[in-house]
């Protein structure tokens, strides 16, 4: 079995996959910290209560965007599992071609969660229908050719990211925007008269108390920015482009867009298990993957 570990600014997700199959998803807080033996101690525990055979884990994969974190984190699966894992950086094969400027300069999350999407794309060819369709701009390029489409990836993250890939599966690059929660807390803390509020869908647009204002502004605030974003992303790329969306409030958000096709909460473990497979079969991608510069992620 494989265990794949997605190190965020926010949070870790472990995931243990046994082939394509997602077992168990795990997830603690990013402790900075915490030390090896002390996450090593947490993860086994974690496993443990769910009846996790942990002499059946033979093989790992990191991702990170802390830099502090790695090491820990690699030495988490040496105490822990015996083993020596694989960490997203310098000479992993992706399979994916990376044409962002400075390429050392891309959280390796957004890497992981474009090579997850561009398998995506290429296994559903068709759009999953939408109870809202999009509404029609003049501007925008015609959707037909689904099969050749290139896909947006949003994470609703620390940071809510929009990862652009070509048709041809090459990473160009995107969008960062202030997370959620951190748009939120901002508001809270420096609006005297605005208490904290539950991030929820509100009962209607026009809230009539400042609980539902507050949400109103929050959740429909932020599917109208992925609506607005998106459709600018398209036009300026100029062919088609599948959405799908992850990250912890993914599944809040898309159903309030017009243009997220899909929400799937395990989209960065897919692409780590991807990854693994493609270096274990020693050739299988064609491109490395530059390490993260510090602080460059975003999740």
């Amino acid at each position: 079995m494989l265990l794949a570990i997605d190190v965020g600014n926010t949070n870790i997700s472990f995931g243990v996959l046994e082939g394509e199959v997602l077992q168990h998803h795990l997830r603690c807080e990013s402790a900075r910290s915490r030390t090896s033996d002390e996450y090593a101690v947490l993860v086994r525990q974690m496993l443990d209560l769910r009846r996790v055979d942990l002499a059946r884990i033979d093989s790992a994969i990191v991702a990170s965007v802390v830099p502090t974190l790695t090491d820990t984190m690699v030495g988490l699966v040496e105490r822990a599992f015996g083993i020596e894992p694989l960490v997203v950086g310098p000479g992993i094969k992706t399979g994916m071609a990376i044409l962002y400027e400075n390429p050392r300069e891309v959280g390796a999350d957004r890497i992981v969660n474009a090579v997850a999407a561009h398998e995506w794309v290429r296994r559903q060819p068709e759009p999953a229908p939408r109870a809202a369709p999009a509404r029609a701009h003049a501007a925008e390029p015609d959707r037909g050719d689904h099969a050749a489409a290139g896909v947006i990836v949003v994470d609703f993250g620390t940071a809510t990211t929009f990862d652009c890939v070509t048709p041809k599966g090459e990473y160009l690059g995107g969008v960062i925007a202030p997370g959620i929660q951190i748009s939120a807390e901002a508001l809270f803390s420096r609006a005297a008269r605005l208490s904290r509020v539950e991030i929820a869908l509100p009962p209607r647009v026009v809230g009539r108390n400042p609980v539902h204002s507050m949400q109103s502004g929050i959740v429909y605030g932020y599917a109208g920015l992925v609506d607005g974003l998106v459709g600018r992303l398209r036009r300026e790329l100029g062919y088609p482009c599948r959405v799908i969306a992850t990250g912890g409030l993914a599944r809040l958000i898309a159903p309030q867009t017009e243009t997220i096709e899909g929400v799937d909460d395990d989209l960065t473990l897919t692409g780590l298990r991807l990854i693994y497979e493609r270096n274990a079969e020693r050739g299988g991608g064609h491109a490395p993957l530059p390490p993260a510069a510090g602080g460059g992620g975003q999740d």
